[in-house]
C-alpha cells in the first residue's frame, strides 16, 4: 500500500524519527494502533477482543451467580457498555 502524507503529517513524521530513530514503518503502526484505540476500532483477530469478551463473560456470570440486583431500567449490558465507553 502507498500512502502519500501531506506536508504536515511528513514534517510530524520526520520529527518523531529524528528523535526515536525508530523506523517510519514502525512509527505509523504506533501512531494506527493509538488512533484505532482511541476510535474504539476493534479487528476481529486481535487478542484483545477475546480479553473484553471473557471479561464481559465473567461479569454475566457473577451477575447470576450472586442475584445481583439493579434499579428498573437499568441492565448489566448498560453498565458494561458504560464501561466500555470510559
Amino acid at each position: 500500500m502507498n500512502v502519500e502524507l501531506t506536508h504536515h503529517a511528513a514534517e510530524i513524521l520526520e520529527a518523531v524519527r529524528a528523535q526515536t530513530e525508530e523506523p517510519v514503518e514502525l512509527i505509523l503502526e504506533h501512531a494506527l494502533e493509538n488512533f484505532a484505540r482511541e476510535q474504539r476500532v476493534e479487528r476481529s483477530d486481535d487478542a484483545t477482543v477475546g480479553v473484553y469478551r471473557q471479561g464481559v463473560r465473567e461479569m454475566l456470570d457473577f451477575v447470576k451467580q450472586n442475584r445481583v440486583r439493579l434499579d428498573p431500567g437499568i441492565s448489566v449490558k448498560d453498565l458494561i457498555r458504560e464501561g466500555q465507553r470510559l
